[in-house]
């Protein structure tokens, strides 16, 4: 899953992830790129594409145990342009998050509430058409994706699938696992 070489680490702090059995574990990261006068973000991990379809999943464990912990898939533009999917503590409820951010501007699009702890997120581009995707894991294994929401994509293309924590303490350290990239 993750051949590290072929992703860029903004703002990499090594000694806050690793890769063990193709997982990659991140401790949630303090600050949030959320509108103009974002926090920096450490450990943010972004895969390049050239496509212009794009269909990424991953699945993602994490318990957010603080307002706005959050550990998601994003398609990256830079910090003030961006859709992601995230799983999350918002106002004090778990629950999985499409936000749209365009020129600094933050919209959350669509949320639902969602206790698990593991939830395969996926994200699809096709033309113009951007889609986030969730599937609950299931005792069978089988996948059954449900939408969130669906937008139009960004001008330009974006520099690529990013995963990403936020809104971590600093003091109370959670991580998050990845597992199972694709795209």
């Amino acid at each position: 899953m993750f051949d590290i070489t072929h992703w860029q680490r903004l703002n990499d702090h090594p000694a806050h992830w690793r890769i063990d059995n193709q997982t990659l574990s991140v401790n949630v990261s303090q600050g949030n790129i959320w509108g103009y006068g974002n926090a920096p973000v450490n450990n943010l991990f972004l895969l390049p594409v050239k496509e212009d379809d794009i269909n990424a999943q991953v699945t993602v464990t994490l318990t957010p145990k603080r307002p706005y912990e959050q550990a998601g898939l994003a398609l990256y533009w830079d910090d003030d342009n961006y859709i992601k999917i995230s799983k999350e503590m918002f106002n004090g409820r778990l629950s999985l998050v499409f936000v749209v951010e365009a020129a600094g501007r933050p919209a959350i699009e669509a949320m639902t509430d969602f206790t698990e702890s593991v939830v395969r997120l996926g994200i699809t581009k096709q033309g113009s058409d951007v889609s986030v995707h969730f599937a609950p894991l299931s005792p069978d294994q089988q996948v059954h994706w449900q939408t969130l929401g669906k937008t139009q994509s960004l001008a330009g293309n974006p520099q690529g699938i990013m995963l990403y924590t936020f809104g971590g303490s600093g003091q109370a350290d959670n991580a998050a696992q990845f597992s199972a990239f694709s795209y």
